[in-house]
């Protein structure tokens, strides 16, 4: 179950606000009924009782054996946090058996976030860069968190993610959670991948080729003695 945060706080002034007329109100319980997914939190003052979120379809035995065990019949007030069924799915269970509502409203928390478009996976060479993004929906303000193979990243708090001079060890699943004060979401999973190219070839050796330069080879050499001793022996100089 997730414990209300900021949610707790609305739903705790409004339940201090409703109990300043009696001279008595001192103290405010607050009980976190355990419905699983989704929350169900109930605030007992002195005059007034406040249920925030009903849980899913299925919980309201969960809120009504809470109820029975502080003797209440009835609650004041019940704050929705939006109609999604994880909010509201116990509460015709409870108005069915037999628990009054006197005055039930929506909360003003805004829309949950959702994700139109998702981190796309990116293959880059050692030494490149990769950028994850994420476009959120919903009611802003956003609060973002990235993971690298499932740890959080520290500092990594934008709807961006820049991965510089990437080196093997940088290589795996990257994913982001988006958060406001009506709800969260995780997106996909994008993956990295980081190629170590290949070393280039050695330089060609020598050989082949012109160039001057260098004594003659001794082909050569042999060649120029064999041609002055047939000029010598068989073509003799004429007086």
């Amino acid at each position: 179950m997730r414990q209300p945060t900021m949610k707790t706080l609305f739903v705790c002034l409004l339940l201090l606000l409703a109990s300043a007329a009696s001279a008595s109100a001192q103290q405010v319980r607050i009980v976190h009924i355990d419905v699983g997914q989704g929350d169900a939190t109930l605030f007992v003052g002195p005059s007034k009782t406040l249920l925030y979120d009903g849980g899913l379809t299925g919980s309201g035995a969960r809120i009504r054996s809470v109820l029975d065990a502080l003797g209440l019949t009835s609650i004041d007030y019940f704050v929705a946090g939006h109609y999604h069924a994880d909010h509201i799915g116990g509460i015709d269970e409870l108005l069915n058996g037999g628990i009054t509502l006197n005055l039930a409203f929506s909360g003003t928390l805004g829309t949950a976030p959702g994700i139109s478009a998702q981190p796309a996976s990116v293959t880059v060479n050692t030494g490149g860069a990769a950028t994850f993004f994420v476009t959120a929906t919903g009611t802003e303000p956003f609060a973002y968190q990235w993971f690298f193979n499932n740890t959080a990243i520290s500092g990594a708090t934008a709807p961006t993610h820049a991965v510089n001079n990437a080196q093997t060890a940088n290589a795996g699943s990257y994913h982001v959670t988006v958060t406001n004060a009506a709800g969260s979401i995780t997106s996909n999973t994008a993956t990295l991948t980081v190629n170590t190219p290949p070393p280039p070839p050695p330089p060609s050796g020598g050989g082949g080729g012109g160039g001057g330069g260098g004594a003659p080879s001794l082909g050569f050499a042999g060649a120029l003695l064999a041609l002055v001793l047939v000029r010598r022996f068989f073509c003799p100089s004429r007086a």
